[in-house]
């Protein structure tokens, strides 16, 4: 029981530093408005959405090992390079 906690925090760590750098990468460089890359043996496919000349909406999607996350949606001041939600 306590290696399956481990396990699960582990995982549920990884999968957080990867939703965080994979953010950070399509908010710094110049990325199309959808796409696909990979970032340490996970596929992450993202959408953005102009919301206003500001805000930009990102939904984003991991699959690592044959196992799709939740998506992940995040909106972006482009102003002030701030998130304003992350969902």
């Amino acid at each position: 029981m306590k290696y399956r906690y481990l396990d699960e925090v582990k995982s549920r760590y990884e999968r957080e530093a990867i939703e965080l750098l994979a953010v950070k990468r399509i908010m710094t460089e110049d990325f199309k408005s959808s796409g696909t890359f990979v970032l340490n043996d996970t596929k992450v496919k993202y959408e953005q959405l102009n919301l206003n000349k500001e805000k930009v909406a990102l939904s984003i999607t991991l699959k690592k090992d044959k196992k799709n996350f939740s998506p992940l949606e995040v909106v972006y001041n482009r102003t002030n390079q701030e998130i304003v939600s992350w969902k």
